[in-house]
């Protein structure tokens, strides 16, 4: 069985460098997972999401999908979670912004690395027409170039638009502590 257990485990680390992928989910017999982990290479127990007991007799494809979806989902919240703590820590220290007003100001200084979006979270507001800043309000002294900023039926998707621009991560916020987060908020590169 270890022999075997061994050959899965090469082809397996075959596989992952032709066809790179984020995350590793081993089924099978109780006993074969406590074992395989063993012959992992190190890249792949660093992707491994968990594990998924099941009898590979019987087993149906879509029961093994929604176990997987699972095991994702619970590693999603867990990242939450700790993006959440993340963003409170700078939060306090002046690295990091939270409200739609704050938000905006640090995309137009370039400073996010993070952008936080609580999942359904949307907000009317503005655009210059020729730099594309982002405003709340429809004032002539606002653009840098000295138009009126046009309205926008949403500027969250404006925001996350520009944040991509600038290479920042966006990151949507599903988890129940969001109430930490006042719709949209950053992690921010630096201070100012």
């Amino acid at each position: 069985m270890q022999r075997h257990l061994k050959y899965v485990s090469e082809r397996l680390f075959d596989y992952y460098k032709e066809n790179r992928f984020d995350w590793l989910i081993m089924g099978g017999a109780e006993q074969a997972l406590a074992d395989f982990p063993n012959h992992l290479h190190t890249y792949l127990k660093q992707r491994s999401l968990g594990t998924i007991t099941v009898d590979i007799n019987t087993i149906k494809p879509d029961e093994i999908a929604e176990r997987a979806l699972d095991l994702l989902e619970r590693r999603e919240r867990k990242n939450e979670e700790k993006l959440l703590e993340e963003f409170g820590e700078k939060l306090r220290v002046g690295l990091a912004v939270n409200g739609i007003r704050d938000t905006l100001k640090a995309l137009m200084m370039g400073q996010v690395g993070i952008l936080l979006v609580v999942e359904g979270f949307t907000h009317p507001g503005f655009k210059c027409p020729e730099s594309g800043v982002l405003v709340l309000e429809k004032r002539d002294n606002l653009c840098p170039e000295g138009k009126t900023p046009i309205p926008v039926v949403d500027i969250v998707d404006d925001a996350i638009e520009e944040a991509l621009g600038q290479r920042a991560e966006i990151e949507i916020i599903f988890n129940e502590e969001r109430k930490r987060l006042d719709g949209i908020g950053a992690i921010l590169r630096f201070k100012l």
